[in-house]
């Protein structure tokens, strides 16, 4: 998967779970991506990082192929995964990639991007760019989540996909009002 294609996917997602039925208003939106933030910052000032490394056996069931076992993968998912740092990193993507997707930016590449060391200045930066409401600097803020995860080793884009597959398995709206 590439950029382009998260773009096209998640918010072909958003759409299936009813975020799209109505009008949506774009501030609310970025909000909302900026809440991942302080959500991120929350999981690491309590060590929950939640990583592929702490629940091996859900890679095997993700990987290029169908999850064999949907209720023990969600399960493994929910209890060590979700929530965690790189969980709401890679929520801050999807979410500016469905937010991209509505709005016609199609075509992008990650940045190389420098975040500071200190993980709450470099979720600063990141909802800095993410207020401008510029599709450039959503691009940037994605980029410097990237920058972010690989600051900790991990490569952002399974944590990425994990989250797109539980999402699918997610009801309407994710039980949310919106």
């Amino acid at each position: 998967m590439n950029i382009n294609e998260l773009i096209q996917k998640a918010h072909a997602n958003a759409k299936a779970k009813g975020f799209w039925d109505g009008e949506r208003n774009k501030s609310e939106l970025l909000m909302l991506i900026v809440s991942e933030c302080g959500e991120a910052l929350e999981a690491h000032r309590k060590g929950r990082m939640g990583t592929i490394k702490d629940c091996p056996q859900t890679m095997t069931w993700i990987g290029d192929s169908p999850i064999l076992d949907k209720d023990r993968w969600r399960e493994d998912f929910e209890r060590v995964i979700k929530d965690g740092f790189f969980d709401e990193l890679a929520d801050i993507v999807i979410r500016i990639a469905d937010f991209l997707g509505q709005f016609g930016w199609v075509s992008m590449e990650l940045w190389e991007a420098d975040v500071p060391d200190n993980v709450g200045e470099a979720l600063l930066g990141i909802t800095k760019e993410v207020i401008t409401e510029n599709p450039v600097f959503l691009e940037l803020a994605m980029s410097m989540a990237f920058a972010l995860a690989k600051k900790h080793d991990v490569d952002l884009w399974t944590s990425i996909k994990l989250k797109m597959a539980y999402n699918e398995t997610r009801e309407r709206l994710h039980g949310k009002s919106y």
